[in-house]
Order: structure tokens, then sequence, then C-alpha cells
């Protein structure tokens, strides 16, 4: 009967959506292998000795040493301790960064200290110098009459000391919207800290919306920043173009592709771009950009933000923000989110 072949179609899709899941899953631990291997095969050894026999002369005596190398080729150090008070001190941490620099023939700094976790197994990272510096603004509003945005956000450091910045629109407005936006957020932060690759991070979610009993519908715009090798990647479905400003430059990311969860096969588009000096990145969910109705398309926000003269960044985001709800006097006919993300290189030494 009906319901009978609508269940086995249902299934037969459900099936095929693990077996993605699955495909996915495989080929993330088969890279993680394959990254274990090459890592074996590329010995520090000499240099951590080296550093080791150093720190020691400087009256620094650590309990172990570990260097690592990213795949995108940042360095890093991490360092373990049995004495904590040692090494804390701002003139040990220079005289530990002058050594590693000196040995491993790069710029270093300390990146984080394990201190506030585990005092037992103090652990410090010191990390190749990034060649730019990042700020960030954030500012939003729900629709009139709703106190919950249905657009959510997460900005924080990978594993590889990437910064991930992620915005999603619910579809829709309020609680359902939220939950929706939500579920995407922490889905994508966990499968990228993880390890997963990017295409398989957005398939995963995408199978795990279709595989949920309530409707999930959600954009995702993501901004991958290696602030070390000076570039940036954007992995976009469904959402709003990225405007990139540099003084009276202003330059776009555009994808046409549908919300997560709407089709089987998910479209993703992914652009990679280098660096400048001075970039501001504007990422916007499209109740800013549509909010002046009597004119179409995003004519008014390229006007706007070319004008915007301000180069803090907070500041920039509320001024956006503000224009993008006096466009319609004051009544928000959807939610508005905006990231406002500049970089400047930094000054060689």
């Amino acid at each position: 009967n009906e319901i009978g072949f609508n269940w086995r179609t249902k299934f037969e899709e459900h099936r095929k959506t693990m077996s993605k899941q699955l495909e996915g899953v495989s080929k993330a631990i088969n890279e993680i292998a394959t990254e274990i291997t090459k890592e074996e095969k590329t010995s520090h050894k000499d240099k951590e000795i080296q550093i080791r026999e150093l720190l020691v002369q400087k009256n620094i005596h650590p309990k172990d040493i570990k260097i690592k190398k990213s795949k995108a080729g940042k360095l890093f150090v991490d360092i373990y301790y049995e004495n904590i008070a040692t090494v804390k001190e701002k003139d040990k941490i220079k005289c530990i960064e002058n050594i590693i620099s000196k040995v491993c023939d790069e710029k270093v700094v300390l990146q984080k200290d394990t201190s506030n976790i585990d005092a037992s197994n103090y652990m410090q990272r010191y990390a190749s110098e990034d060649k730019f510096g990042l700020q960030l603004g954030y500012s939003k509003t729900a629709k009139s009459g709703n106190t919950i945005s249905g657009d959510s956000s997460v900005q924080i450091k990978l594993e590889d000391d990437k910064c991930l910045v992620v915005l999603s629109d619910g579809m829709g407005s309020g609680m359902e919207a939220r939950k929706s936006s939500q579920i995407v957020i922490k889905m994508m932060k966990k499968l990228l800290t993880a390890g997963f690759d990017k295409d398989d991070s957005v398939e995963l979610i995408n199978s795990t919306i279709k595989l949920t009993t309530e409707e999930v519908y959600a954009t995702i715009d993501t901004a991958i920043f290696d602030l070390y090798n000076g570039n940036v990647e954007f992995i976009k479905n469904g959402a709003c173009k990225t405007y990139i400003k540099n003084k009276q430059n202003i330059d776009f990311v555009e994808s046409n592709t549908l919300p997560l969860g709407i089709l089987n096969n998910v479209e993703i588009s992914v652009f990679d771009r280098d660096i400048n000096d001075g970039d501001i990145f504007i990422i916007c969910s499209d109740g800013i950009i549509d909010s002046k109705e009597e004119e179409q398309g995003d004519k008014w926000f390229i006007k706007l933000i070319k004008n915007i003269s301000t180069n803090n960044v907070q500041k920039m985001a509320d001024i956006i923000l503000k224009e993008a709800i006096d466009n319609n006097y004051g009544i928000c006919k959807d939610d508005m989110s905006v990231i406002i993300v500049k970089v400047n290189k930094k000054n060689k030494k």
C-alpha cells in the first residue's frame, strides 16, 4: 500500500544517508591515520634535545618537549613541567620564546598554558607567530515582537590555531529558528574541531538534519582565517554574500545554494582568497540586506559600508545594525546579525 511504500522509500533514503555518514567518518579516520604516520616520519628529536639543553642552562627544567607541525606548516612546541612557578614569569617566557625561535629558526610566541586546567601535568604551548592580527565585532537583534533571535554564531580557535567564524540563520524566526541554527552551529563546531574534512562536515550536518523528526532548515556561513599563512577559506550554504572592504574598495564572495536540510544532496560553495593588510570582512544574515524593501538588492548596503569611516569593528557592526533597523522605521521584519572581522599585518621585527 501507499503508506508502506512511503516508509520503504524513507527507510532507503535514511540507509543512503547513514552510508554517506559512515563514508565521511571513514575518510576522517583515514586522514587522521595518514597524518599520524606522516608525523612519525618527521622526527624533531634533535631540536627537542637542543631546546632542553639550552633551557636547563637557564635553570628551566622541562619534563618533556614535543615538536610538531600542522598541515599548513605552522610550528607547535609543547613543553611539559612539574613545577608551574618556575616558568610563569614574563622574563622566563621571553627566554623560552627566544631559545625555541633560535633552535627552530622561526619566531615563536607563547600560545597557551594549562596551569588553570591541570596543575599536575602543566604544559605551555609555543607556536609560530601569526603574520596577521584579527579584531572582531558583533551586533544582532531579534525580529520585532520576538525576544529570541533565530540567528546563531560562534567564533573559536581550531586545534591548528586557525580562527573559525560561523553565522547560521534559522529559517523563520523565534525559538524554532533558533533551534535550527543552534543545531548547525554546534555540529559544525564539533566536526571541524574534531578534524573532519569541511565538505564531510556539511554533509554530516545535512544528513543528521534529514534523520530528525522535526523540520530543521538553516543557512551556514563560515570563514576560516589562517593568520599564519595569510589566507581565508569561506564555506557557504544558502548564506548571504560576504563583503570585503579595503579602504574604498568593496569585493564580495557569493554563493547560490539552498539552506541545509532542504535537499538530500548538499551543495556547498567553498572559496579561498589571500588576506590583505586592512581587509574588513562583513558577514551578515539576510535580515540586514533585505531591510530596505523599496530598494532591491544590496546597493544601499554597499554604499553604507563604503562610507563608514570608523576602523573600530564593534562600532562598524553597531552602525550597520542601526541603519538596517532604521530602514523600516524601527521595526525589524526579520532577525538581524552582522559580524565584522578586520585583519592587520603585524609589524616585522
